[in-house]
């Protein structure tokens, strides 16, 4: 089985490789941006053992150059396991596993500042964002799954390499409740109801955008 540190090399090649070599769309498309990111999200106490997430995603920004701010979308991925010892009391004490992991699509607007290497950029919108929790305890698990809507902001900066290709890094923050009262009558340590399903995700970025600079 690959461990996390290889899965993380694994997705991080990949990424590059994209970034690389997926040509980019010819300047009459108007300018944008197209970055995939690797990072972490932070979840609030609800999340708790799981409040810390590695994540994955990516982020682009689009629209008429007559246009004073872009479109903007992404998609995130997180996820984390954790396997801990437990005291149940009068039923002694056994192994708790709980896995959780939130996937979001945001759209919105952007709005990208400056035309030189260095170019910050900030947004904001709506997004959904889908749950999924499982607790595995002395051989008796419970899965749910929720959804939900809410919003946005993000703010980030990413330097121009060579013509069109991005570095930088970023960090959003989402907001959105989910209702987990299918798990009402259990053991689990999850709220029955509105769960924050959002948090804080910071990542590093790689990508590219349009038009090429000139040399």
């Amino acid at each position: 089985m690959q461990t996390k540190s290889q899965l993380l090399a694994i997705a991080i090649t990949a990424l590059v490789a994209a970034a690389l070599f997926i040509p980019a769309p010819p300047a009459s498309a108007g300018p944008g941006h197209v970055n995939f990111t690797i990072g972490q999200k932070m979840f609030s106490d609800d999340w708790k053992p799981i409040e810390k997430q590695t994540s994955f995603g990516a982020e682009g920004a689009f629209g008429p150059a007559t246009w004073p701010v872009q479109m903007a979308t992404y998609l995130l991925r997180a996820s984390n396991e954790t396997t801990t010892e437990e005291d149940f009391g009068a039923g002694g004490a056994g192994l708790t596993t709980v896995d959780g992991s939130t996937t979001e699509f945001g759209f919105g607007l952007n709005k990208t500042l400056g035309t030189s290497k260095i170019r910050p950029y900030i947004g904001a919108g709506g997004v959904y964002v889908k749950t999924d929790i499982s607790l595995l305890r002395s051989g008796t698990s419970w899965n749910a799954s929720a959804n939900g809507f809410g919003f946005w902001g993000g703010a980030g900066a990413f330097y121009r390499l060579g013509p069109s290709f991005n570095f930088g890094a970023g960090v959003r923050y989402s907001s959105a409740s989910v209702d987990y009262s299918e798990f009402n009558g259990t053991t689990i340590s999850y709220p029955a109801t509105n769960v924050e399903a959002g948090g804080t995700a910071v990542h590093v970025l790689i990508g590219w955008s349009w038009p090429k600079m000139a040399k």
